[in-house]
């Protein structure tokens, strides 16, 4: 691997992402709204087959903590959900909803794609709500949301568009390491 390659990436990983409370704007915002926002967490991994070949790439993912709604009004410990914001819908692996408060719209099982191969899934519905990942006692407002509720646990929590991000405002800036959602006043 060339050596200026290389410095890239240990100057990547080592640098020291700036943090939302030095900047005033953005400072001044979450003041404002402050219980309206909830911050999310970025992970990043780099493809060590382009490494060896000298060139730099990241897969970023945004994740949420989550919990659900269970029937006695109560809710499940947090989980890890990825966003995906270019998935339409969301899904739900069948170990988490068994375990809670969901509805169904169809009577029937259907074919969905989830990262591009095939699974069962019905069409339903779940309430969820957000966890702070800097402040573990902040919580977002109860969302319900449509998602496929896959017949199996070939995948993870994985949050699309539709009910999420048709509703609440997703607010990211990799290159600061922000990355927040912002809830409308209810």
């Amino acid at each position: 691997m060339p050596a200026r390659i290389w410095g890239k990436l240990k100057q990547w990983l080592g640098r020291k992402p700036e943090r939302l409370d030095e900047d005033p704007v953005s400072t001044n915002l979450l003041r404002a709204s402050n219980d309206s926002v909830v911050h999310l967490k970025y992970t990043t991994t780099v493809d060590s087959d382009y490494l060896h070949r000298g060139i730099i790439v990241r897969y970023v993912r945004i994740l949420a903590d989550v919990s659900f709604a269970i029937s006695n009004g109560g809710w499940t410990e947090p989980d890890e959900a990825i966003i995906d914001t270019g998935g339409p819908i969301s899904i739900i692996p069948r170990h988490v909803w068994e375990q809670i408060q969901h509805g169904f719209y169809s009577d029937r099982e259907m074919e969905v794609l989830v990262g591009g191969r095939a699974t069962m899934a019905r069409f339903g519905q779940v309430t969820l709500r957000f966890h702070d990942a800097q402040e573990n006692t902040r919580i977002s407002p109860p969302l319900t949301i449509k998602a496929s509720l896959l017949s199996d646990d070939s995948h993870p929590i994985v949050l699309g568009f539709e009910d999420f991000l048709t509703d609440v405002e997703l607010h990211s800036n990799y290159p600061r390491q922000e990355v927040y959602l912002s809830f409308p006043p209810q």
